[in-house]
């Protein structure tokens, strides 16, 4: 932004014709405003700030009524600024009594239609400065310039922000910070509303439980009945059963045994009547008193006792084969029993087993009688409702609770980005960034100040002040030396914002304030060269006499009853 022309009529004590001061652009002036105290030096430092802000600051950094600005006795003020910007010629004025704005933009026509607040708010974004930054930085009162060394933390962290345009940062971490606020307060609220889906999933299927229970119990008492005398009836035949089979089991062990005599016993009678037939056999030989072979007689006494040990023998057997037969009919009748003993036992046990079956067959049911009302119950139209609201609600509840994930997702991301916009994030970066270039221009004033000491600013931007190597207390430092070190300070500030904002205009008053004479002409050598070496028309005002060869053009406010401004030529003094 390049200045060419500040106008002004009616302002404050300026009469009614129009006054200017044109600027140069070809190359930077250190210009001293003098004057009478009241004849309007200060004036012109806030005629700039009204015709661009509609703004004028006061003592004490309070905002001066705009209707006091227009001279008394006229009562109507005008006041313009001509600049270039972005290679485009602005020229503005704006007038209050009446109050208007005006833009013309390269010569043309100012936009009768536009209102004032989006002419305002045109002006604001083609300077590139909000009115706080432009007072700090361009139209500022050295009074205002705190003690460095003593700025708070946020005074600090407010400068900083300013002078290097991290309030965008400042803007969307504060944007961001509305988000995660909104995000956590969307979080408590998904919250609450998970927790009031719960207690009503739980009051429903708590309803639903002791509905179905109820019912389930009625459905129970009808048939426990019914399963308890079958329990009964199929215990005490299962406890037959169980006696019968023992005794089968008893009966079958005795068959067994039974059959083995028999065998035994008919093994032997068969084995004795073979014995007797055989013996017959040799006995029939006999009965003809001759041997069939040889004819001789077998009726001597050696053949009689040889038949009668045969007869012997026969006997014998005869009577064994008795007692046999007898035995077998014995045995025979046993077994009989035994066989029907059994038979009945199998009989009764399949019987017993087929009531067994009847009984598990009416258990079962039973029991799926039971299943059946119960599921009659279940698929109950009442029931289902409950069934159908819970499941309602535990769908909202899963919706619930993926918008709390993903709400959760956004903290986190959240979080990593409040970081890196944070204090200790990008901002820290790009002011560490900017340290040492500060801190060579604070040293190259300090050394134009004839300072004797080494001043360097912490990465906090803490002043640290070192004489011959030693660190030293500011409050050991003497009012025009505290005065210089923030001037050193200060304009390093200036040169720096300079070489991203290039505005040729800089108003500085009382600058000099408890500085000795001595240590002024340093002052207007450094401001002098400032002034050439970043093209910026540097305007000082100051209430003392200065020898005017010190600066480039001096312009004096002069005053009758109305202050105008005067150009005096320095070369003819």
């Amino acid at each position: 932004m390049q200045i060419l022309e500040i106008g002004l009529r009616n302002f404050q004590s300026f009469g009614n014709i129009r006054q200017t001061i044109k600027l140069n652009t070809e190359k930077g002036e250190l210009i001293l405003l003098v004057g009478s105290n009241g004849a309007g030096k200060t004036t012109i430092g806030n005629n700039l700030d009204f015709t661009l802000y509609k703004k004028v600051r006061g003592k004490n950094k309070k905002s001066v009524t705009l209707s006091n600005l227009p001279n008394r006795i006229n009562k109507e003020m005008v006041s313009d600024v001509t600049f270039i910007a972005n290679n485009n010629k602005y020229f503005i004025e704006r007038g209050i009594n009446p109050n208007y704005i005006k833009l013309c933009e390269n010569d043309m026509p100012p936009d009768d239609k536009a209102g004032a607040a989006i002419i305002d708010d045109k002006i604001v974004k083609t300077i590139g400065l909000d009115y706080d930054t432009f007072k700090t930085f361009i139209s500022m009162s050295i009074n205002d310039f705190k003690n460095f060394i003593s700025l708070s933390n946020e005074d600090k962290k407010v400068l900083l922000d300013k002078m290097f345009n991290l309030e965008y940062i400042n803007l969307l971490n504060k944007v961001l910070t509305s988000i995660t606020s909104d995000n956590k307060k969307d979080i408590e609220i998904l919250n609450k509303e998970i927790q009031t889906l719960n207690n009503s999933i739980y009051q429903i299927e708590n309803s639903l439980k002791k509905a179905t229970e109820k019912l389930y119990e009625k459905i129970e008492t009808d048939h426990n009945e019914q399963l308890e005398i079958l329990k009964n009836d199929f215990v005490t035949k299962k406890q037959l059963f169980d006696d019968n089979k023992t005794k089968l089991d008893t009966g079958k062990q005795k068959q067994k045994e039974l059959k083995i005599k028999v065998d035994s016993e008919k093994t032997s009678y068969i084995e004795t009547a073979e014995k007797i037939k055989n013996l017959n056999i040799k006995l029939k030989l006999y009965e003809s008193g001759k041997c069939p072979t040889c004819e001789s007689s077998l009726e001597t006494d050696f053949h009689s006792s040889i038949k009668n040990d045969l007869l012997n023998q026969v006997e014998t057997l005869s009577d064994i084969k008795i007692t046999l037969d007898v035995n077998i009919k014995k045995y025979k009748e046993i077994e009989d029993k035994a066989n029907n003993y059994v038979n009945k036992a199998i009989e009764l046990n399949s019987k017993l087993n087929s009531e067994l079956n009847t009984i598990k067959i009416q258990r079962d049911n039973t029991l799926d009688k039971m299943k059946q009302v119960k599921d009659v119950v279940k698929n109950d139209e009442s029931l289902q409702e409950f069934e159908a609201s819970i499941k309602k609600l535990t769908d909202n509840k899963v919706e619930v609770e993926n918008k709390k994930v993903v709400s959760e997702d956004r903290l986190t991301y959240h979080k990593i980005l409040s970081t890196i916009l944070g204090e200790n994030g990008v901002k820290n970066v790009i002011i560490r960034n900017i340290i040492f270039p500060i801190n060579t221009f604070i040293q190259q004033n300090a050394i134009m100040l004839n300072l004797p000491f080494d001043i360097e600013l912490t990465e906090n931007f803490d002043a640290i002040i070192r004489h011959f190597g030693e660190e030293i207390n500011p409050e050991t430092l003497s009012t025009g030396e505290m005065r210089k070190v923030n001037l050193s300070i200060m304009i390093a500030y200036l040169k720096l914002i300079r070489t991203k904002i290039n505005i040729n205009v800089l108003f500085l008053d009382e600058i000099f304030s408890s500085i000795d004479v001595e240590s002024i002409n340093d002052v207007i050598v450094l401001l002098k060269d400032f002034a050439s070496e970043y093209n910026i028309n540097i305007f000082l005002v100051h209430h003392s006499h200065l020898d005017y060869e010190n600066f480039d053009r001096v312009i004096r406010i002069n005053k009758d009853v109305f202050s105008t401004i005067e150009d005096i030529n320095i070369n003819e003094i």
